[in-house]
C-alpha cells in the first residue's frame, strides 16, 4: 500500500494552475510562431536564428548543430530576409508570451 503525501504541491495549488496557464500561453505562441515559419518556408529554429541576425545589435549567432542536415539547416536562415511587416508580425505573436524566470548564469 502506498503512503499519500499530505502536503500540498510547492506554491499550493494557484502556484499550479497559474503555471499551467503560462505553459499553455507560451505553447500557444510557440505554435503561432511555427505557423509563421511554415509560411515562410523555414522551420521555428531558422526563422530564430534569421531573427537574431536581423538585430543590428548582432555581429554574429552563434548556434550549434550535432549532424550535417542541422547544418544544412541552419545555413538556409541566412537566406531569410524579414521584411519590416515580419518583424510587426513576430512582435504581435510575442506580446502574448509571459516571461519565465528561471537561474541566471550568475547563480549557476
Amino acid at each position: 500500500m502506498r503512503k499519500r503525501c499530505s502536503q500540498p504541491p510547492i506554491g499550493g495549488a494557484r502556484a499550479s494552475s497559474s503555471a499551467a496557464k503560462t505553459l499553455r500561453r507560451n505553447v500557444e505562441v510557440v505554435r503561432k510562431l511555427g505557423h509563421f515559419a511554415a509560411v515562410h518556408e523555414v522551420g521555428l529554429p531558422q526563422l530564430a536564428i534569421a531573427w537574431t541576425l536581423a538585430n543590428p545589435a548582432v555581429d554574429v549567432a552563434i548556434v550549434g548543430a550535432r549532424t550535417a542536415l542541422q547544418i544544412e539547416q541552419t545555413a538556409r536562415a541566412a537566406e531569410l530576409h524579414l521584411a519590416p511587416r515580419d518583424f510587426e508580425d513576430i512582435e504581435h505573436i510575442m506580446r502574448e508570451a509571459v516571461a519565465v524566470g528561471g537561474p541566471s548564469p550568475e547563480s549557476v
